[in-house]
């Protein structure tokens, strides 16, 4: 008898006992629930009609046993049942088995909508506890209809890749799971997600703008307009602040709109900003952006929004984007419009593209006008020149100038300053600009820095500078020194290396 058993709902299982044998005295099983069922006399419930009830159940292989079946389990059925058994010799079982019931049809025909040109990690059918499944391409394909291989246990038939408009049509997915005996089939229309139309209308007392999805109905749970000063509104059907409220159809028409009272204030005047929500996460999946009171921007005004972005900006001024070997790597570029064209462009001259866990997109997508990735494992081979190129309304195309440099280490030793009387100052900073919780100056020889022969430290550590004075250089300071310090929250140590000449030298 198993301890435990899953079953697709709608299903049936069949559970006996396996420690006794033999002419049955009793023979009954507690549900759930604790209600009895008495599975005897067998020879007239083991016709009883299928249901979701529990009748006697028995394989009839090596003499007789106290086992029922249900036909249909239905979420009821849930938890534990517990079988009572007695023979003819007094010899007794207690036993118990728990069925979850599981609804195995959330993978059935179905729609996806995808964006063109971006990664793609969806599992179209199957489920944790797949035995085998397969994944067919739309049949224009011809005779390789093949879309991924089949799955290994444990896994479901996914698409991982990047798609376009070619990849668009129905797909077909046949899998086994082990809650069941049945091979399940599913079809998935793929579709490419279209752009967001946007409208302003002039109503007898308000003005109204709107963003409207032209894809499937009822997928979006939240959308928000920011104002041209970045106030931030999330107008909801029936609810109104002041001069604002919500305008449209409904969100599960794909409509997000905004009404202002009339008259326009000064404030309301300028680009807003849609952005429709399809998950509670906050993380807006399509967007627009629209004109109000202003004339309708021209591509060369569009362009004059363009800004480039990374992790991090070295600081004082300088353009240069940091990153460290073995860290993540955040570039790219925006501009408060719709794209129509995006690519980031490695200084090998290789396109990028999100790929796995190594290279994700990054922003809110061409649809906000933002083209980004984020490089989750950087290597001193990407230092060098990143061009961010993009498009607007299929003209032609603007690169951005990205100067990415990679660090080996999250501390970096500076150029050091000599003093007109022979000393130097031997500093090293935090590439990120983090405190420093700890750090200690070894010398050429290996020792640490002694104070008391007139070495003396220098810095703050609370804005990552470590540093020590020397009033005048000898010849035993002549060599490697390394700096090696921890930062603030973090347990590792990381070191700096740097070589001092002699004078002249």
């Amino acid at each position: 008898m198993p301890n435990e058993v899953n079953v697709c709902l709608g299903e049936g299982v069949r559970i006996r006992a396996t420690g006794v044998t033999g002419d049955l005295r009793k023979c009954g099983v507690y549900s759930p629930s604790g209600r009895y069922f008495n599975l005897l006399p067998a020879k007239n419930l083991i016709t009883k009609q299928q249901g979701p009830e529990p009748v006697y159940w028995d394989s009839e292989i090596e003499g007789e046993r106290c086992g029922f079946r249900i036909d249909e389990i239905t979420m009821t059925e849930r938890g534990a049942w517990k079988l009572e058994v007695e023979l003819s010799t007094n010899k007794t079982e207690n036993t118990t088995a728990k069925i979850y019931p599981f609804d195995c049809g959330q993978n059935l025909d179905h729609e996806y909508i995808f964006n063109a040109g971006q990664k793609i990690a969806y599992t179209v059918c199957g489920d944790s506890e797949s035995i085998r499944c397969l994944l067919r391409k739309p049949e224009r394909y011809g005779e390789d209809t093949t879309g991924s291989p089949p799955a290994e246990r444990g896994t479901g038939c996914s698409l991982t890749g990047i798609y376009d408009s070619r990849d668009a049509g129905v797909w077909t997915c046949d899998w086994a799971t082990e809650k069941s005996i049945k091979k399940r089939s599913s079809k998935m229309t793929m579709m490419q997600k279209p752009l967001i139309t946007t409208e302003t209308k002039e109503l007898s007392e308000e003005v109204a703008m709107l963003c409207k999805y032209d894809g499937p109905v009822s997928i979006f749970q939240a959308c928000r307009w920011v104002k041209p000063g970045g106030e931030e509104l999330y107008p909801q059907d029936g609810l109104v602040l002041g001069r604002y409220a919500y305008y449209g159809a409904g969100l599960f028409r794909g409509e997000c709109g905004l009404s202002i009272r009339k008259p326009i204030e000064e404030g309301d005047k300028g680009v807003w900003r849609c952005e429709l929500f399809e998950n509670k996460k906050m993380q807006p999946s399509s967007g627009a952006y629209v004109e109000l009171g202003i004339p309708k921007r021209t591509r060369e005004q569009k362009l004059s929004t363009l800004r480039k972005w990374a992790g991090a900006w070295k600081k004082g001024g300088e353009e240069v984007a940091l990153a460290v070997v073995g860290q993540s790597l955040t570039i790219g570029c925006s501009l408060y419009t719709p794209l129509s064209f995006c690519q980031i462009i490695h200084p090998n001259g290789s396109r990028i593209e999100p790929m796995g866990d190594l290279v994700k997109s990054y922003g809110s997508g061409n649809g906000l006008g933002d083209c980004g990735i984020t490089f989750n494992s950087v290597s001193a081979h990407d230092a060098g020149i990143w061009k961010c190129i993009i498009g607007v309304e299929y003209g032609e195309a603007v690169t951005s100038l990205i100067d990415v440099k990679v660090y080996g280490s999250e501390l970096e030793a500076v150029n050091l300053d000599r003093s007109s009387g022979g000393g130097v100052v031997i500093r090293c900073v935090t590439v990120f600009g983090e405190a420093l919780e700890h750090c200690r100056i070894q010398r050429p020889d290996g020792s640490i820095f002694d104070s008391e022969i007139g070495y003396q430290t220098v810095g703050n550590f609370s804005d990552g500078v470590c540093s020590v004075t020397l009033p005048s250089v000898r010849s035993s300071d002549v060599g490697v020194w390394r700096c090696i310090g921890r930062i603030a929250g973090q347990s590792r140590e990381i070191t700096a290396k740097f070589t001092l000449r002699s004078t002249g030298k």
